[in-house]
C-alpha cells in the first residue's frame, strides 16, 4: 500500500545569480547596519539580530525585489492569491561559539532566510514538523526518521541560498561550534494591502 500526504508543509529553496558577487557587496553593508542598530532581542542568543525594517535600506532594493518575486512564485505554487511582499526583513550575526536562535515561529504568509555567509560549523537551520508528533507512539518504532516519521529536519545551508516555508513553521538556529561568523537575512512576507 502506497501513502498517500494528507497535510503538507512546502518548503521552497533557490540560489541567488551570482551570488558570490552579490554577497561580497552585501558583508560591508551589512556590518554598517549592525554598526548603526542596536541589537534587538528576539530568538537570538549571544548572537546579533537587527530591528525588522533591513529592507527599507536602498542598497538592498534589488535583492528584496528579487526575493518578492521568488516569494510570489512559491506563494502560487500552493494555490494562495494575491500580491505578497516582504514587510519585515532583519539580519542576524551568529559570530561568537554558542550563538544560537531558539526555536520560533515568524508572522506573515511567507517567511524565508537568505545565507550571506555560512562558515563550517556555524549552525544548520532545523525545521520542525508542527504536527504533535512527539506524542505519536509510532515514532518510537521508526528507526529511521523520515518525512513521515519525524520531529525536526536539519538543513545545512549554503551561501548565496535561500530557504522558504510557510510562516507557521517552527525552525531554529543551531550552534556556532567554531566561532565564525555566520551572516543571514530573514523575512516575513504579507499581503499588500490595495
Amino acid at each position: 500500500m502506497i501513502p498517500s500526504s494528507l497535510f503538507t508543509v512546502p518548503i521552497w529553496d533557490d540560489q541567488l545569480p551570482n551570488h558570490e558577487e552579490v554577497n561580497n557587496e552585501l558583508i560591508p553593508i551589512l556590518k554598517k547596519y549592525r554598526e548603526d542598530n542596536a541589537t534587538v532581542t528576539q530568538s537570538n542568543v549571544n548572537g546579533y539580530q537587527s530591528n525588522k525594517k533591513l529592507h527599507t535600506v536602498e542598497e538592498l532594493t534589488e535583492l528584496f525585489q528579487y526575493i518578492n518575486f521568488q516569494i510570489n512564485r512559491a506563494a502560487a505554487s500552493i494555490g494562495l492569491e494575491g500580491q505578497l511582499a516582504v514587510n519585515e526583513s532583519w539580519v542576524n550575526f551568529n559570530d561568537t561559539q554558542a550563538s544560537i536562535n531558539l526555536q520560533h515561529i515568524h508572522g506573515g504568509v511567507i517567511s524565508g532566510t537568505y545565507y550571506v555567509q555560512v562558515p563550517e560549523g556555524s549552525g544548520s537551520i532545523f525545521l520542525t514538523n508542527p504536527a504533535p508528533i512527539s506524542m505519536w507512539e509510532g515514532l518510537n518504532i521508526c528507526p529511521e526518521r523520515n518525512h513521515y516519521a519525524s520531529e525536526t529536519i536539519e538543513v545545512k545551508p549554503l551561501e548565496g541560498t535561500f530557504i522558504m516555508w510557510p510562516s507557521y513553521l517552527p525552525h531554529s538556529v543551531g550552534p556556532n561550534t567554531q566561532n565564525v561568523e555566520r551572516i543571514s537575512i530573514a523575512f516575513n512576507a504579507s499581503l499588500i494591502k490595495e
